[in-house]
């Protein structure tokens, strides 16, 4: 066995302990010991950083700071994992420290330019810092580029709606009270307000 399977068959195993019906893991098992090559150990490595990234957003809401620090350890390991950035920036940005967030979110963007949570991460960032104007450019680039509903959806109309520009946040407000992810009673609200008042007009 070489060097390099040893290692592969190393993180295939610690993989499996965590979840002993890995499909994805057992099919690069069987590939590493076809191909015995050192491309197949970077592929576990990457699935690792998903589970160790996916493991510390569950901990967003209970355990912030171990969420912080696990990131931050993440990023030590590798200063260009975009995903542990942007981790590490929203835990920040939750807990009011938009200043220290916004550098890790604007890296992100740089590494990754279609990243969508850092766009909607920076924007947040921008709005915190009353520079609103920034943050409505940029949730604006994400809904052209994602049509979809989104958070940079949400930020528009609740920025909008703030500044009482009812025109404007009624099409992003519309597009949240329809769908089947965003749609809460909040919006809901928002929206019949924003209609009467338009309206009223």
């Amino acid at each position: 066995m070489s060097e390099e399977y040893a290692d592969a068959e190393k993180w295939s195993k610690k993989l499996l302990k965590y979840n002993p019906d890995d499909k994805m893991v057992k099919a690069y098992r069987a590939a590493a010991k076809e191909k015995d090559n050192t491309a197949i150990k970077d592929q576990f490595e990457l699935v690792q950083k998903q589970r160790e990234t996916s493991s510390l957003w569950k901990h967003a809401s209970g355990n912030s700071s171990k969420a912080i620090a696990g990131f931050r350890e993440l990023l030590k390991q590798d200063q260009n994992d975009v995903n542990a950035m942007n981790g590490l920036g929203f835990m920040l940005l939750n807990g009011g420290k938009h200043a220290e967030a916004k550098p890790l979110f604007e890296k992100c963007i740089k590494l990754r330019p279609e990243h969508y949570g850092a766009m909607n991460g920076l924007a947040r960032c921008c709005k915190d810092a009353d520079d609103t104007d920034e943050a409505i450019r940029i949730w604006n680039e994400c809904c052209d580029k994602m049509p979809q509903v989104s958070a940079a959806t949400a930020g528009l109309a609740m920025t909008y709606f703030e500044q009482k520009n009812y025109k404007k946040a009624l099409p992003f407000l519309k597009q949240l009270v329809s769908s089947d992810t965003w749609s809460n009673k909040h919006y809901e609200a928002m929206f019949a307000k924003a209609e009467a008042e338009q309206k009223a007009k």
